[in-house]
């Protein structure tokens, strides 16, 4: 992990989370620590010991796209090809694909509790 993705990682663990933190930050951040990127959307890998052999989900959407592989260039092509598969399904279906999950959540709120918040700071 670099001084830049150090710095997000800090930035989003202190109180309170700091709301400059660019989207782009946090991609780079989860691809420091393992994940992968295709689409928008971020897959997270993980080794199984046992059965030796890597598997994966994708973190950022509530659909279920998951991948498995035995070797690092087979995993990032299942990857690949699991999100592609996602996509094409998708389509056949005339439905539009759950986008990824930006990272990002903004609020309305009444005028009294937004100064309220801003006074407890």
């Amino acid at each position: 992990m670099n001084k830049s993705q150090r710095k997000t990682l800090v930035k989003i663990f202190q109180e309170p989370v700091a709301t400059d933190i660019r989207w782009n930050e946090i991609e780079n951040l989860f691809v420091a620590t393992g994940a992968k990127i295709s689409e928008g959307y971020i897959g997270q890998v993980e080794f199984d010991d046992e059965a030796d052999i890597f598997h994966g989900d994708v973190i950022n959407t509530r659909a279920v796209i998951t991948f498995q592989g035995t070797t690092v260039p087979e995993i990032k092509a299942a990857f690949r090809d699991s999100v592609e598969d996602y996509l094409a399904f998708c389509a056949e279906l005339g439905e539009e694909p759950e986008k990824p999950f930006s990272g990002e959540l903004n609020l309305k709120l009444p005028p009294q509790v937004h100064r309220a918040k801003l006074n407890c700071l």
